[in-house]
């Protein structure tokens, strides 16, 4: 069993599910399939001193994109290039019941995998902590076919980064795979953290946040993403690049919204402190994964889970200010 490098604390066994893609990818409605979030939340992932980093899990909804292997490569070999993080390809479909066991499906590395560290937590007594940003359904997927789930309470929290608490639209996570998210976010076993999407969103604003990393090669590479994709997205506005200046593209930072859940997964649902709170809810979603009804007592059909909630107004710059002091602490003391 790993220890903390610095205390006698036990690392946190760590599963994070992202659909970061190969490269941005525009979609014909107006939006993109994959942003410069999920490779900060990698990176905050990655280097995360209480995690016991056991893989990745590459989302795999979108065919017609390449993996995003190569950006989990270059992001492991900066924050830790002496630590073999795999990282299995998730399935390519969507559920067709919230029963389906993927029998026969040939592209089952997530679902194994998940249901691996699963075990070995079980019989190392630890909890394994599985942080979703994506798709849910090769967890889904891992539940039905766990045939005894009684004991997954005591090894088992998941933080969804799905769905949205305070609107009624579905969620771009959910419609990934509707089916799937019902049969996670119902499961009667599990222990689970919701981080609603429309209410966790904030800006990391750069480069000059960025100055601050003591790792020049992360730094160069955060910054060298974070320009493509606003080059990309002005690109596909239409906007004549001529006349748009490197710094100002860079300067209007980009949306995160994964960074608190893998906060409160650091430190266990610990958060007094941080600029947002973790309560226990009840909830009921409708038949297409959208909010029903929350409420702080028991009623018929809902499930008990955390929902982070109370989001402070210095929200935004204390999470800047965290996930700064993470990845700043990758490279050792400035040079």
């Amino acid at each position: 069993m790993s220890e903390c490098p610095h205390n006698n604390r036990k690392l946190i066994p760590a599963v994070l599910v992202t659909d970061l893609y190969f490269r941005f990818t525009y979609h014909p409605d107006g939006d993109f399939l994959g942003g410069i979030d999920d490779y900060f939340d990698t990176a905050q992932f990655l280097a995360t001193k209480s995690f016991d980093v056991r893989g990745i899990i590459r989302d795999n909804h979108i065919p017609h994109t390449q993996d995003g292997c190569h950006v989990l490569k270059k992001l492991r070999t900066i924050t830790n290039p002496n630590k073999k993080v795999p990282f299995p390809l998730g399935l390519r479909y969507r559920m067709r019941s919230k029963e389906d066991k993927a029998e026969g499906e040939v592209s089952l590395e997530g679902v194994r995998f998940l249901l691996k560290q699963i075990e070995q937590c079980a019989k190392e007594d630890q909890i394994l902590a599985i942080i979703i940003v994506g798709g849910l359904t090769d967890l889904a997927v891992a539940l039905n076919r766990i045939s005894e789930p009684e004991w997954l309470k005591k090894n088992v929290k998941v933080y969804i980064v799905a769905g949205n608490a305070d609107s009624e639209e579905t969620e771009y996570n959910v419609a990934l795979d509707p089916k799937a998210y019902l049969r996670v976010m119902t499961d009667p076993h599990i222990s689970i953290t919701w981080v609603p999407c429309d209410r966790v969103e904030w800006k990391f604003e750069a480069p000059h946040k960025l100055s601050n990393f003591r790792n020049k090669e992360l730094v160069q590479f955060l910054l060298c993403e974070l320009y493509t994709y606003r080059l990309y997205k002005e690109l596909m506005r239409g906007q004549h690049i001529g006349q748009i200046d490197r710094y100002e593209l860079c300067q209007k930072g980009a949306p995160m919204w994964s960074t608190a859940a893998l906060l409160s997964a650091a430190n266990h649902d610990q958060v007094e402190g941080m600029p947002f709170g973790v309560d226990t809810q009840y909830v009921k979603l409708d038949d297409d994964g959208r909010l029903e009804e929350m409420q702080n007592v028991l009623f018929e059909g809902s499930k008990e889970m955390k929902v982070l909630t109370g989001i402070h107004p210095n929200y935004q710059e204390e999470l800047t200010t965290n996930l700064v002091e993470i990845l700043t602490s990758i490279g050792g003391a400035p040079k």
